[in-house]
């Protein structure tokens, strides 16, 4: 009890200690988020523990780069700082997730077209339920996220945001030019990215209209043909093809 009381009297005594300390936990406050936020690390994937160790040793390396005050700020200041960490990460976090959903649900609209949804899966980032195809674009996902070298350039976008949304900003912008940026971009890439799922199911959805279509005429022309129990398996052959 005694070495731990006078550990307690030197961090009270030193305030470039406390500082640290702050800084070290705004930065991981806002790594952390950011990872708990995207598919690949969010749910039963990578345990909290897991993960907030990686979020600590990242933090670690950034903070020799990170500019910290002179003084210890208040502790109302601290709270604000935590709270612009926090939303920071959901917007970065949410900004990367993206291209995970929209390929994801490119997936979906596969599976839905070509033969109706006939099982559900739980999905392994989240208890939300999809289908079977759409769990299978988001392993592939996965795999090209951490294969592709795509997880290196995350950490380097990260590594870039504490330069453009410092840990202790002079003022707070909370609007002007930096947030109209941020929205500007993000209503960018969600137009893009449900462009790109769109495109990518595209083949599924026309050839699955052009067997419709068949069956539809078929069964014009021959009433007593049972096209839709027909129509079944073609629509699953073109999903899978």
């Amino acid at each position: 009890m005694e070495f731990v009381r006078q550990i307690g009297i030197i961090l009270a005594k030193d305030s470039l200690l406390n500082l640290f300390l702050i800084t070290l936990f705004l930065i991981t406050t806002r790594i952390y988020i950011i990872f708990r936020v995207l598919p690949p690390f969010r749910g039963r994937i990578v345990p909290p523990p897991v993960l907030l160790s990686l979020s600590l040793v990242f933090s670690l390396l950034i903070i020799r780069r990170i500019e910290m005050p002179s003084a210890i700020p208040s502790q109302v200041f601290i709270f604000i700082l935590f709270i612009k960490e926090l939303i920071s990460g959901f917007v970065i976090g949410f900004i990367a997730s993206l291209p995970f959903y929209f390929i994801q649900q490119s997936g979906y609209l596969m599976e839905f077209s070509s033969r109706g949804i006939l099982t559900m899966q739980v999905t392994p980032s989240g208890d939300e339920e999809s289908t079977v195809v759409a769990n299978l674009f988001f392993f592939i996902c996965v795999l090209i996220f951490f294969a592709g070298g795509i997880f290196h350039s995350l950490l380097m976008g990260i590594d870039s945001s504490f330069d453009a949304i410092s840990v202790y900003p002079l003022q707070f912008q909370f609007t002007g030019k930096f947030m109209e940026k941020v929205f500007e971009l993000s209503v960018e890439m969600t137009s893009k990215l449900m462009l790109a799922s769109v495109l990518l199911a595209f083949p599924v959805l026309l050839l699955v209209l052009i067997v419709d279509i068949m069956m539809g005429l078929i069964g014009r022309f021959s009433p007593y043909f049972g096209g839709y129990f027909v129509s079944m398996p073609l629509r699953g052959g073109v999903g899978i093809l």
